[in-house]
């Protein structure tokens, strides 16, 4: 996964959990590359913020960073959603835990490899599931900039939009 930072630089993820931040020249060569030890397994998902960046990775949690690499707010979904249970460092898959991820208004919405949408609370330290449902893997997610809504699009050939407030569907397609 990789998101770019404001400045031009680009961030990405490994599977060996680490993040680096890349900087080339306006040809595209690499003049600097460092890394910060970020998730005890596979970095799934970045998205650049107006505060640094969110990480999720294989180890069940999900961090909200600083653009020099300090933690601001640690969430470890394993505390009360058993994701550890699934995706422990010897689990056997390549499968990421998480799949896709937003960050707006001060909350972090994440999908996930089993279906599940979750919404962090930065400001409230809270976790709320929005959606345990959806029949197959969660391929796409996107927060409306202004309204409260979001958009889930599915492997089960299903694309919804969400109300961010009742956590109920208002529309559905189905695609072939």
């Amino acid at each position: 996964c990789f998101d770019f930072l404001p400045d031009g630089r680009t961030l990405v993820g490994t599977h060996s959990g680490l993040i680096y931040r890349i900087t080339t020249d306006n040809e595209g060569n690499l003049t600097d590359a460092t890394y910060h030890e970020a998730h005890d397994g596979a970095v799934s998902c970045l998205k650049v913020t107006d505060r640094g960046f969110v990480s999720a990775g294989n180890d069940g949690k999900v961090i909200l960073w600083d653009a020099e690499y300090s933690v601001l707010s640690e969430f470890d979904l394993n505390e009360r959603y058993s994701i550890g249970e699934q995706f422990t460092p010897d689990f056997e898959s390549d499968e990421s835990v998480f799949t896709s991820l937003d960050y707006r208004r001060n909350k972090i919405i994440i999908g996930t490899w089993f279906n599940q949408i979750f919404e962090i609370s930065i400001s409230n330290r809270t976790v709320d599931d929005i959606l345990l449902s959806h029949f197959a893997e969660l391929w796409g997610l996107a927060v409306h900039p202004t309204e409260n809504v979001y958009a889930t699009c599915c492997e089960d050939f299903t694309m919804r939009v969400w109300d961010t407030i009742s956590h109920r569907p208002i529309d559905e397609k189905y695609t072939t």
